[in-house]
């Protein structure tokens, strides 16, 4: 904590919240710690004979088996385990150094690696300390310190968290009112998604809750809308996952019926009889419902019956009534957006692309309005909070006319730019079809679609072989690892050529992926210029991600290989 400023009102106040909730919490701390320490003591037990506990033959060497008793529920259970001998007359393979790594489907954002240093690597090899890595610089004056030297308090986030309930609640502050105090060792949106994502201890159950916000409002904010994630807790957008903005419904309850012929079942509201015995709805119900129709209301009863688990005429009825018909006539008709042929946009060129989170403000997006799509030149996406009940973002990109043709080929305008379709967006060539992949055959990072592929030796060390066929510009798979800045990048690059092993992967002029300590088997293709692969740098959903694609027709049983790049060895 720092010492505030006596000039600054507002960093008394704040530095007065923290002393107080300092005091209380250790207050409370005491007594929790002796209740934990007092409920692992041990019951006493009924005393045992020994001779139950009397151990038959010990084990020994040679033996045919061995016998082994349980006790339980004052039974004794005895089984004979007989020995198998195995005799190894030939020694394992030797198998060429590769770092270990767990499998991942998808790229995790690192960013930075911590400025303090867990340990000094390669301790022992006086050729990687002595020697300078970068130039003039040896590699551990990119740290500041060891990572012992300062130990991260974990009371501190729950001290802080109460404290700024208190001024949030209390004294009406904002967070940025709060981290210009400097008074709180980190800012405030950084301690609250720690907060969130940790467990609370029973001094502080809650941490920066809205104002009556239910159960699932605050689920919904671990959740990812995100089309390559829709998962909660998301392990690429964790630092800013914002809340999905609330949409306008378009449609009358009655209009509902024109989008579906066929009932859903028996219950189903076309049917239109109205009258039935009403379930039993809970506050959590009833919330689920709302938020389902804040985000969806023009989504039919039929599927939120599904999602919500309730019959599909009840769902209809309480739709009625949360959206009535003279609610939709109010709402004002939007213009679909104009779209200026002088827009600049670079998200679609890795090399000039910088990513940002999603756009957040009022009013268009451009310079006035600090718009951070606008000020990269980049696409907004259905993550930024400039759409929904606002004026349609002239920066959302439009999706690709592709109805009667494949969307591997010119003039297909998804392809040509280097990015995938937009399953929203890309409605004539039947993107958000799961079955029928006739038409749009441009999702294959996005869904999935790799080939079979396994592991195994080959002439340089570990290779990757191809299980199945492949067509030319077929997906074979995606390389994925850890998402990092460049000054990670320069701190690794120590390691990686100390050790003759690179799995890093330039992403953009922002991100470069590293698959030495996350990967998936693509971290094991070998380098030729006559490759039969390529890589490709897409535009997924708002994302860059890489993919390799075969250069030709290949058969089962074929190692997978792709040319590095002149840079990789100059590097190296």
């Amino acid at each position: 904590m720092n010492d505030p400023t006596i000039e600054n009102p507002t960093s008394l106040v704040v530095h007065a919240a923290f002393r107080e909730a300092w005091d209380a919490f250790y207050a409370w701390e005491q007594e929790y710690c002796r209740e934990s320490i007092r409920n692992l003591a041990v019951q006493d037990i009924d005393e045992v004979n020994e001779d139950e506990w009397e151990i038959g033959q010990s084990a020994r060497l040679g033996a045919e088996g061995f016998c082994i008793q349980q006790y339980q529920d004052g039974d004794t259970i005895t089984s004979w385990l007989p020995v198998e001998v195995i005799e190894v007359t030939a020694l394992f393979p030797e198998c060429s150094p590769y770092e270990s790594s767990p499998l991942a489907s998808r790229s995790v954002f690192h960013g930075d690696d911590p400025d303090s240093m867990l340990f000094m690597p390669f301790a022992d090899d006086p050729s990687f300390i002595e020697i300078p890595q970068d130039g003039d610089q040896l590699h551990h004056t990119y740290y500041t310190e060891f990572e012992w030297q300062t130990l991260d308090d974990p009371d501190i986030e729950i001290i802080v968290s109460a404290a700024a309930q208190k001024l949030i609640n209390l004294n009406n502050m904002t967070f940025e009112e709060i981290d210009h105090t400097n008074v709180f060792p980190s800012e405030m949106q950084v301690m609250a998604n720690l907060c969130r994502r940790r467990d609370l201890l029973p001094w502080l159950r809650t941490s920066f809750s809205l104002p009556g916000s239910g159960p699932r409002t605050r689920e919904i904010s671990f959740f990812c809308n995100n089309l390559n994630c829709l998962v909660s807790h998301c392990m690429v957008h964790w630092e800013y996952s914002p809340i999905p903005v609330k949409q306008m419904p378009k449609k009358k309850s009655i209009r509902l019926s024109d989008d579906n012929a066929e009932p859903c079942g028996p219950n189903c509201f076309l049917h239109g009889n109205l009258t039935f015995i009403e379930m039993h709805w809970t506050p959590e119900d009833i919330e689920t419902l709302h938020i389902m129709l804040d985000h969806a209301p023009d989504m039919i009863p039929c599927e939120l019956t599904t999602i919500c688990r309730k019959p599909c005429q009840e769902i209809y009825k309480r739709r009625c009534v949360y959206i009535p018909d003279v609610l939709v006539d109010a709402i004002p008709r939007q213009r679909p957006p104009m779209r200026y042929r002088n827009l600049k946009i670079k998200d679609t060129d890795h090399h000039a692309f910088t990513p940002n989170i999603p756009c957040e403000h009022d009013g268009p997006c451009d310079a006035q309005s600090g718009c951070l799509c606008f000020k990269n030149n980049n696409h907004c996406v259905r993550s930024c909070q400039c759409a929904g009940h606002r004026k349609p973002c002239i920066r959302r990109r439009t999706g690709c006319d592709c109805s009667t043709r494949e969307c591997r080929r010119s003039p297909c305008s998804c392809f040509m730019e280097n990015k995938e379709c937009d399953p929203e967006l890309c409605h004539k060539g039947r993107a958000r079809d799961l079955e029928d992949c006739t038409i749009c055959r441009n999702m294959a990072i996005q869904r999935g679609r790799q080939k079979a592929v396994e592991v195994k030796e080959s002439q340089w060390g570990l290779g990757l072989y191809l299980l199945e066929p492949a067509e030319r510009d077929d997906f074979i798979i995606e390389y994925v690892g850890e998402l990092i800045f460049e000054p990670s990048v320069d701190t690794r690059c120590d390691l990686a050529r100390h050790r003759n092993r690179n799995y890093m992967f330039e992403l953009n002029q922002t991100l470069t992926l590293d698959s030495t300590y996350l990967s998936n088997e693509s971290r094991y293709m070998n380098h030729s210029k006559q490759s039969n692969c390529r890589s490709i740098t897409k535009l997924v959903n708002g994302e860059h991600r890489i993919g390799i694609y075969a250069n030709r027709r290949m058969q089962p049983g074929e190692e997978l290989l792709f040319d590095y790049g002149d840079n990789f060895f100059q590097n190296d």
